[in-house]
């Protein structure tokens, strides 16, 4: 592998150092990346000459969003910061048919249904989030605040074709700015309810003619929103650092090469104040005179518990990304390191007691390498080409105090993976374009195991897949774009790193068909729309015993339909509105693992047959309604910002026993920016006060909850250069 991970790094090497000078002397240019003509949020949604075009880079190429025939949710820094978002876990108050959930250190997006529910260290998310177009492929390192971002695209439906890793459920792409060559900034600081104190940088300048520089920073603080009140102490505490700095080569107009590297670290326990629910725990049939709490965000946490719950996790990554124009064609690169060091502890039954104490601790290294071939002449025909390569490794620690024993797993696991991938597009006139693509994946995992003492014989899998995907769009005029796509992923085959068995899971894979149309209906008023169906199979689900149990369910379907309505209602007054329903249900999982409440407290195991029920996670219900004002009064600028989310029922448990109730939240803020650029800003979130789940579990130790942080509000300043 490490001969590989050379190779990949001598060749874009290797590249940089001949195209430059290659492409000098020729008369085209490089096209202007997303950075050079990313929007604001005000040119976006308050221009008085209407909603003006947002360019998104989801296709690999630059095109206007309303261009791409699938269902791609853009947001920019602005409409982010006004909604209250500063974590990829709070993108689905935001993004139709997005429910990112958040597992103790874990982070798992569920877009239309899709997503994994397993915990096992190893394991990829089935919604990919990407940096920069850079697969962050850690679960347990995604748990990280946005920092000096221009926008994220989400794409909706499985991406089999052209993104590096093959994603049954969408992904996440959060684009950065690039270093500029003319010096500018900005610097922030924030205080708000639980003592929190946020402070932000953003600096850019160019070093020569040809060399341009950036570097942001965060730093985040807060003393937690919820108490244990068995120790009388706070828990839920946050604490964020980052750092990310960018160098930006152009050795001619034709060439560009981007060097990043990051810096992630977080700690605390936010996420790790476990609850009882309805005060099912089995610690009440051992000693029924346990007073549980039942107000939200009040733990019980007692001495009897060997360590202190809480984690702990620090990122490491390093890019290298080219763009050069060729002529004919331009030739793409990106090779990338990603290094991840967390520790995560648990108390699993929620109680004073020691009955489940989990400590887990997982070390990874991860390494990829893309290069793609897009065309760029003139014709009827582009196509682009490119194949795509991962390495990683992964070792892990896991021990599980019981009050009679400890159970102790050693997993080391290492994936190898491939692809090559090519798509094209074909306009026949009249506004009718065809788009065809062809994505063939091939991945070998390894897996080593020593459980309780005993080495488990060691065990390889390979897992290979074609994923096609067909598009035909028609544009009967320039303000109307009307597609149906057929497209499939695919989810590779992976080991238990939680347990004895050395037997994988076989690849989960996902079959979208989707009708949508894109439409500005005046200068003022833009409507999307669309409606799909799935055919999921396969699907890697898990459950908790006293370890976790991996397994595959065998089918699920997904219908679903979603809107987004973005109107410039009077000037300077922008209001979005989302509505999103999908009906995702297991269509056969005749032996899953359910849990059913005991008289005296916890549950009974079983295997049960809940073809028919709904999938964990995903809400059939839910909307968005955003509004923006902008006022421009001389001695400065008023802005109003508002978002309210709303969702039905979501289920945690196979079963459908186990749920949170409909809820609502609302976000914003309110700003006064002086002609200088200095900003004064009063923030809120959560202002409904909603107590709605971070997360919910159910096992034989009973049901447990992790609330979400309560209303919270707070005041910003921020000064731009």
């Amino acid at each position: 592998m490490k001969n590989i991970v050379a190779w990949a790094l001598q060749g874009s090497a290797a590249a940089a150092l001949i195209v430059p000078f290659e492409v000098a002397a020729q008369d085209q240019t490089v096209s202007p990346t997303s950075s050079e003509t990313a929007l604001t949020a005000e040119a976006d949604e308050t221009a008085q000459d209407g909603i003006q075009d947002i360019i998104v880079t989801a296709t690999r190429r630059e095109e206007r969003l309303q261009n791409v025939p699938t269902s791609i949710t853009a947001i920019s820094a602005g409409s982010l910061q006004g909604a209250g978002i500063v974590q990829p876990r709070e993108l689905g108050l935001v993004v139709p048919n997005l429910n990112v959930v958040q597992v103790g250190f874990l982070t798992q997006p569920v877009i239309r249904g899709v997503g994994t529910v397993n915990q096992s260290a190893g394991d990829e998310p089935n919604v990919s989030i990407y940096i920069d177009g850079i697969y962050q492929p850690e679960m347990s390192g995604n748990n990280f605040d946005l920092l000096e971002i221009e926008r994220i695209e989400v794409l909706r439906g499985p991406q089999g074709t052209i993104f590096g890793r093959n994603a049954t459920g969408g992904l996440i792409n959060i684009i950065t700015p690039d270093p500029s060559f003319d010096t500018s900034g900005n610097v922030s600081a924030s205080y708000g309810r639980f003592d929190s104190v946020q402070l932000r940088g953003y600096v850019t300048t160019g070093i020569s003619d040809k060399l341009a520089i950036d570097i942001a920073g965060l730093f985040y603080d807060d003393d937690g929103y919820a108490r244990n009140d068995f120790q009388k102490t706070r828990i839920s505490e946050r604490s964020s650092r980052a750092v990310r700095s960018k160098l930006l080569f152009r050795p001619s107009d034709r060439a560009k090469l981007t060097a990043t590297l990051t810096y992630n670290r977080f700690q605390g326990t936010a996420g790790f104040a476990a609850q009882a629910l309805t005060n099912n725990m089995a610690a009440n049939a051992l000693d029924p005179s346990l007073l549980l709490p039942t107000q939200p965000n009040h733990a019980a946490l007692g001495p009897d518990t060997p360590l202190p719950v809480g984690t702990e996790n620090r990122q490491y990554g390093a890019s290298l990304r080219s763009e050069f124009d060729l002529g004919a064609v331009r030739l793409e690169t990106a090779t990338a390191w990603n290094d991840s060091d967390g520790r995560q502890i648990f108390d699993a039954d929620a109680s004073p007691l020691l009955l489940s104490h989990s400590d887990v601790t997982i070390r990874s290294q991860y390494y990829s390498h893309e290069m793609r071939l897009l065309s760029q002449t003139d014709g009827p025909f582009s196509w682009l080409a490119g194949v795509y390569g991962f390495w990683g490794n992964l070792s892990s620690f896991v021990d599980i105090y019981t009050p009679t024993s400890v159970i102790q797993a050693r997993p080391r696991s290492s994936t190898e993976a491939y692809a090559a991938f090519a798509e094209g597009n074909l306009e026949f006139g009249d506004g009718l374009t065809l788009t065809g693509g062809l994505r063939y994946s091939r991945e070998t995992k390894k897996f080593r195991q020593i459980f309780n003492g005993a080495t488990i014989p060691p065990a390889q899998a390979t897992f290979d897949r074609w994923t096609p995907k067909v598009s035909l769009s028609y544009r009967p005029s320039q303000e109307v774009n009307l597609y149906a796509t057929y497209s499939t992923g695919f989810k590779s085959g992976l080991f238990n790193a939680f347990g004895p068995s050395n037997v994988p899971v076989r690849p989960e894979t996902i079959t979208s068909y989707e009708i949508g149309a894109k439409t500005d209906l005046s200068r003022f008023l833009r409507a999307n729309f669309s409606v799909f169906h799935y055919d999921y199979k396969d699907l890697q689900v898990s459950a908790r015993l006293q370890v976790n149990t991996l397994l595959n369910a065998a089918q699920a379907k997904v219908d679903g339909a979603e809107a987004e309505i973005t109107a410039l209602v009077a000037d300077g007054l922008s209001t979005r509105f989302t509505l999103a329903y999908v009906d995702a249900r297991y269509k056969s999982f005749p032996v899953a693992l359910v849990f059913t409440p005991l008289q005296g407290g916890g549950n009974a195991q079983a295997s049960q047959d809940v073809a028919g029920n709904q999938l964990v996670r995903s809400p059939d219900l839910t909307f968005t309604l955003g509004a923006d004002y902008r006022k421009d009064f001389g001695v400065g600028k008023l802005g109003v910002s508002a978002n309210y989310f709303h969702s039905s029922r979501v289920y945690y448990d196979f079963l459908n026993r186990v749920s949170q109730a409909p809820y609502g939240v609302l976000n914003g803020e309110i700003s006064w920016t002086l002609p200088n650029d200095l900003q004064f800003t009063a923030w809120g979130k959560n202002m409904t006060n909603a107590h709605y789940a971070q997360f919910m579990n159910t096992s034989v130790l009973g049901d447990y909850i992790v609330y979400e942080r309560p209303v919270s509000y707070g005041v910003r300043l921020d000064y731009r250069f």
